[in-house]
């Protein structure tokens, strides 16, 4: 019985020495290749183009468990358009979840034929101070995270900066990945292909100069590598003020379609109700 303690202590030691020299190893690497890029930026005798070494620490995924990030935090990393919109609204989740989530959550209230026949319309929907909001961010890829480093010359000194990065890992990225290695998964990227291709058949023009504003706009509009997810409670009500229940809601933010409350989509409801023979649980969505 001792020898076999033993034995799995060796291996749990053993296991341990493994990531340590691994972990090592990966941190020399990272230096080496640091200092070669501080030699070859200092060493350059014109004052040459800036450079940015990204050095990745860790990767993330979805495993064990769904990963949340802070909203508006993290967008900054991920998505700099979007961030410079949301932090121009000192008042934004506040407006999303008093004024557009509240009108999504009350339209498909009253969408709902259960509803109407339960508590008659028109209804009422109040934010008290018990109800609940939160909103995170949901990276769709794994992510890679770590320093990135700048080094650019300014009159012959070498100028140092880094921050803190995230990245995501999708096909692009690999092919970009590829492509400086002289490969490439394909001569267009299929979205683009796509793209045009339809445009094409269909007749429609496809390349348009717009001002720098619109521009800005349509980086903020469209498919994104991550979801906006938001959930938190109602307290509902007739009109007579009869207080009829407590409704739960799960939405995202549709970035197709962010013109319509702020692209508020709401993709589950229930609600809650109050008998005299208890609460009643309705699944609405």
């Amino acid at each position: 019985m001792i020898g076999q303690t033993a034995n799995f202590q060796s291996r749990s030691l053993n296991w341990k020495t493994v990531l340590f020299l691994i972990a090592s190893s990966s941190s020399v690497t990272m230096a080496i290749y640091l200092g070669v890029e501080i030699y070859k930026a200092s060493s350059d005798p014109d004052d040459a183009k800036p450079r940015n070494v990204f050095l990745p620490l860790w990767f993330s995924f979805d495993w064990p468990y769904q990963r949340r990030y802070a909203f508006p935090t993290y967008l900054k990393y991920i998505d700099m358009p979007y961030f410079l919109e949301v932090e121009s609204s000192p008042s934004f989740e506040d407006t999303l979840q008093e004024k557009s989530i509240q009108y999504q959550v009350l339209d498909g209230l009253f969408r709902l034929a259960v509803v109407r026949d339960l508590f008659g319309i028109p209804l009422s929907l109040k934010s008290q101070e018990n109800d609940t909001f939160n909103i995170w961010i949901e990276p769709k890829y794994p992510t890679v995270h770590g320093p990135q480093v700048r080094f650019e010359k300014q009159d012959g000194k070498l100028q140092i900066s880094w921050q803190w990065t995230i990245k995501l890992l999708h096909w692009s990225a690999i092919d970009t990945f590829l492509t400086g290695m002289g490969k490439k998964l394909d001569r267009m990227e299929n979205s683009d292909a796509l793209a045009k291709t339809h445009e094409r058949g269909s007749g429609r023009v496809h390349e348009v100069v717009l001002p720098t504003d619109r521009k800005l706009r349509l980086d903020v509009c469209g498919d994104k590598d991550y979801k906006v997810v938001f959930q938190g409670t109602f307290h509902v009500s007739h009109l007579s003020e009869k207080p009829c229940g407590l409704v739960g809601y799960t939405g995202v933010i549709d970035f197709n379609h962010l013109g319509i409350c702020q692209g508020a989509r709401i993709v589950k409801l229930d609600m809650v109700v109050e008998g005299e023979e208890g609460e009643t649980l309705y699944i609405l969505t």
